[in-house]
């Protein structure tokens, strides 16, 4: 089987932590005859979702270079929950196994499995608790009766008004605050022929 070793430490002034990890994930592979096609070595806090290494692994998992991918830790992946649910989901996608030493998780075994549809489930939920969040702004919203959507394009009468206002020498914001528009839309809309803006 192919594997990947990914390590992560957050400073490069020692290599010491690094070395660590590629040290004990590398006796575990070979004790397990596993293949290892290349060892990924980021220097980057593990809240940062894109990182050189971890985005090249990343590129490798999608080629199929990489049946399994290797960490001392889940913490190595990061320390940003939506981040690593996110990395996870992809690996599940690619049918690219997870290994971690610390948390004894392999996902080859049934325990793993659970493991992956638990991560699963939790990404539909996240996903599903923003739809409502979002559905319920819009509902509030609408009660305080505000207008959602895109604003209406300013009709030919009301067109008609910003041009005789602004030609009797009002400014674009008592324009605005006589037809109640805002002063973006009264400039839009003399914009369009080019009328030059005495404010």
């Amino acid at each position: 089987m192919k594997v990947a070793i990914y390590t992560r430490c957050s400073t490069n002034e020692t290599k010491q932590n690094v070395e660590r990890q590629v040290t004990e994930l590398t006796e575990v592979a070979l004790n397990r005859g596993w293949e290892i096609v290349k060892v990924y070595e980021d220097y980057a806090s593990g809240s940062k979702s894109s990182r050189p290494q971890l985005d090249e692994l990343m590129k490798d998992c999608f080629k199929g270079k990489v049946h399994t991918v290797m960490v001392s830790d889940l913490s190595r992946l990061g320390r940003n929950l939506n981040h690593m649910i996110k990395v996870l989901e992809d690996f599940r996608i690619k049918n690219v196994q997870l290994f971690s030493l610390r948390e004894t998780i392999d996902t080859n075994s049934a325990l793993g499995e659970l493991f992956f549809n638990l991560i699963c489930s939790l990404n539909q939920f996240q996903l599903s608790q923003i739809s409502e969040n979002v559905k319920s702004g819009l509902a509030n919203a609408k009660r305080k009766g505000r207008k959602l959507g895109r604003r209406k394009v300013v009709s030919q009468s009301m067109s008609d008004k910003i041009w005789e206002l602004r030609q009797s020498g009002n400014s674009y914001r008592d324009i605005g605050k006589q037809l109640g528009i805002s002063f973006m839309s009264v400039k839009r809309e003399l914009d369009r022929f080019y009328i030059p803006e005495e404010c």
